[in-house]
């Protein structure tokens, strides 16, 4: 054990518990919590380098049928490093620092850009960067990244398997625009309904909200609208000490 070792507990073998003279004299030497931990670390691999010859041996002699592969998600979930701070998503990807050095990565999964707030750590393989995996803080969200692969900048340079990563990115991008332009027609469906079933939101929506029609337009509708009001100034007296009501319009 080690010089910091406490003992067994109080009802085991008296012969198999420290020298307390021993832990006293020591006593001002004994590691912080993060020393524990790193002896802690240094017992698991020296137990493990006892029996690795041995687990090996056992795990040959086992059936392929009786083996499994362990996804790489899960992998890089139980054994992967972990980043010290968290990253966002953003339209480029995620970009975390690993060991001090800012890296690049993808996913290719469109899900992974509904998830813009959430802040991801990235579990990783210190000898294979080419792919980690995103977690949030409760590891209830996991997405599997990809390296950012490079392009080169000259055609010359250009070498076999570039235009299928070019096209692969191609590919993504059509797929999410499509669905983003059908997120936001279904958006748009559910406005238009929602203001013909309450026509008394249709001024206040549009004058607060400045909700575009289909070619972007938002004045152009505001202008329509304050044309089919009635035109009440001209019915007003020419002489009043009243001030005239100003129309929701005239705020344009």
């Amino acid at each position: 054990m080690m010089p910091n070792w406490s003992g067994f507990g109080i009802t085991s073998d008296r012969d198999k518990q420290p020298n307390i003279e021993f832990l006293n004299k020591y006593r001002h030497d004994f590691p912080d919590f993060e020393g524990v931990c790193k002896q802690v670390e240094y017992m698991i691999m020296r137990e493990r380098a006892e029996k690795v010859q041995k687990f090996a041996e056992a795990f040959n002699a086992l059936p392929e049928s009786s083996k499994l592969e362990l996804p790489a998600a899960s992998y890089l979930y139980y054994f992967g490093e972990r980043t010290v701070k968290p990253s966002l998503v953003y339209g480029s990807g995620l970009h975390p620092t690993i060991n001090g050095i800012e890296r690049d990565f993808d996913c290719f999964d469109p899900a992974l850009r509904e998830h813009y707030s959430t802040r991801f750590y990235t579990m990783y393989d210190p000898e294979d960067l080419t792919q980690a995996l995103a977690v949030n803080e409760d590891g209830t969200v996991r997405f599997m990244l990809t390296e950012k692969y490079v392009q080169p900048m000259a055609l010359k340079d250009r070498k076999p398997g570039d235009s299928d990563q070019l096209q692969l990115v191609r590919n993504f991008n059509k797929a999410l625009e499509e669905t983003v332009i059908e997120k936001r027609a279904e958006a748009a469906e559910l406005v238009r309904a929602t203001i013909a079933a309450n026509p008394q939101l249709e001024e206040t929506t549009l004058r607060k909200l400045l909700i575009t029609d289909s070619h972007g337009q938002h004045k152009n509708r505001l202008g329509e609208a304050k044309k089919a009001l009635p035109t009440a100034r001209s019915q007003k007296p020419a002489a009043s000490s009243e001030p005239e009501d100003e129309s929701i319009f005239d705020m344009y």
